[in-house]
């Protein structure tokens, strides 16, 4: 029954991504603070759609976690908040009640998006090409211990995919816990400023740093220090950043061993040179 889910919610991805957006995608408000309260609203309704039970058991039943999943959606851009917004609008009205529909709504955006942020494959020669592939942009090198991490779970990735059984992909995965204990301090770690997101009314912003080919995500204070050096920096942007509590940040299992995402506090960030 699992894997029929996940079936269904493939073919719900493809069919979206065939059929054009309409649902007020070409309306635009006059009136500026209309548009924001809307804005507003959309970001409310799709929190609540998350906090619904049938959504979260249906996620779960995925081998998404829920909670992951809601603060994955927290730092979607506005014009992704209304884009989901709208396909909850335009669901039919049975689709509230009946917990596959509105199950597959949500879980269209989020494995759209998760696409979209998620990297790609590590490049052949693994986390040495990767590596490499940013000292030609940034002439700081990656310090030791954010060459090893990337190189574990490189490694670890290698080892999950050669498994026989869930059992013993899951043992693979328990290890991977690890890996952040044993890193040491996140200082000077070498990365590209993917994403700088803010939510209206929020005390927030929301980090997304490439490094390697992993992300990087960080909820950040307003005044912050990592918040005020953020205000001058644009993405694409190659920095320089600091940080602590470094965590996993994935949705799926096979996520977090082989493209892997991370969580921290940011302490600080600057330009690279």
């Amino acid at each position: 029954m699992k894997l029929f889910y996940k079936l269904v919610s493939q073919l719900l991805v493809v069919c979206m991504i065939l059929l054009p957006y309409s649902a007020h995608a070409g309306v635009i408000g006059t009136d500026q603070a209309i548009a924001s309260a809307q804005d507003l609203a959309n970001r409310d309704k799709v929190t609540a759609f998350m906090n619904r039970g049938e959504v979260v058991k249906q996620l779960e039943a995925l081998g998404i976690n829920a909670a992951t999943a809601r603060e994955r959606v927290n730092a979607l851009t506005q014009e992704e908040i209304n884009r989901i917004a709208g396909k909850i609008d335009t669901a039919p009205a049975g689709a509230m009640v009946d917990w596959w529909i509105g199950a597959a709504v949500v879980l269209i955006a989020l494995i759209l998006w998760w696409a979209y942020m998620n990297p790609a494959p590590l490049p052949p020669g693994g986390t040495e090409a990767a590596q490499k592939g940013t000292a030609d942009r940034i002439t700081t090198p990656m310090p030791s211990n954010q060459v090893t991490l990337l190189r574990r779970f490189e490694e670890a990735c290698r080892s999950y995919a050669a498994q026989p059984n869930e059992i013993r992909k899951s043992e693979v995965l328990r290890g991977t816990a690890s890996f952040y204990s044993e890193v040491g301090k996140v200082e000077g770690w070498v990365g590209t400023l993917k994403r700088i997101s803010t939510y209206q009314g929020s005390s927030n912003t929301t980090l997304v740093i490439k490094t390697g080919t992993s992300n990087v995500y960080s909820n950040v204070r307003i005044g912050s220090p990592a918040y005020n050096s953020a205000a001058n920096m644009r993405e694409g942007q190659d920095i320089i950043f600091s940080g602590q509590g470094l965590r996993d940040f994935n949705l799926t299992e096979r996520g977090t061993v082989c493209n892997p995402n991370f969580k921290i506090d940011l302490t600080s960030l600057r330009h690279a040179p």
